[in-house]
């Protein structure tokens, strides 16, 4: 799908797979996938992705807990 020109990847493609995987137990690739929408991240919807992009990493496990800190330093 990313290959393809004619489709456009935006932030909410990426989080609607990082839950499929999350969900599959594919923690890898979900986590490729919050990193790649993280980096697609608009200002004026920034608490709105992060408030997502955290419930998602938490819900990946104990081991994701860093990343959620550094999503709050950053944000």
């Amino acid at each position: 799908m990313e290959a393809d020109p004619k489709v456009t990847i935006d932030l909410i493609t990426y989080s609607i797979a990082a839950k499929a995987y999350i969900q599959a137990g594919q923690h890898k690739k979900a986590y490729a996938m919050l990193r790649k929408s993280e980096d697609m991240i608009e200002p004026k919807r920034r608490r709105a992705a992060y408030e997502s992009l955290l419930t998602m990493y938490s819900s990946m496990g104990k081991r994701m807990m860093f990343i959620v800190f550094r999503i709050c330093v950053k944000g």
